[in-house]
C-alpha cells in the first residue's frame, strides 16, 4: 500500500466515526415531539443478575424522590421533573 492510500484510509475511516457520534449525539438529544412538554431520553443501562433485571439511568439535577418508574405492557417509562436553575430561568422564556 502507498503512503497516499493509507493517508486517505485513515481520513476515510476517521470520517466515518464522526458520522456515526453524530448520529448518536442527535439521537441522544432528539426532543420527542409526541409530548407537549420538552424531554429527552437518557441513556439506560440494564443489567441481569440472579434473575433480576437493574437499570441504571443517568438522572443529573433530577432528585430520586422525584422519579417515577412504570413498566407495564407498553414497556418501561423513567420520568422525573428537573427544576430548571435560576441563573437559566431568569434569561429564558416559554409560552403556555
Amino acid at each position: 500500500m502507498r503512503s497516499d492510500d493509507s493517508v486517505l484510509w485513515v481520513w476515510a475511516e476517521a470520517l466515518q466515526l464522526l458520522r456515526g457520534v453524530e448520529q448518536r449525539q442527535r439521537q441522544f438529544f432528539a426532543v420527542v415531539s409526541s409530548r407537549s412538554l420538552p424531554c429527552w431520553e437518557p441513556p439506560v443501562d440494564a443489567y441481569e443478575h440472579d434473575g433480576e433485571l437493574q437499570l441504571l439511568s443517568a438522572l443529573p439535577g433530577v432528585m430520586a424522590s422525584q422519579v417515577e418508574v412504570v413498566f407495564d405492557q407498553d414497556g418501561l417509562l423513567i420520568r422525573g421533573q428537573r427544576p430548571m436553575p435560576r441563573l437559566l430561568a431568569s434569561c429564558c422564556h416559554s409560552s403556555p
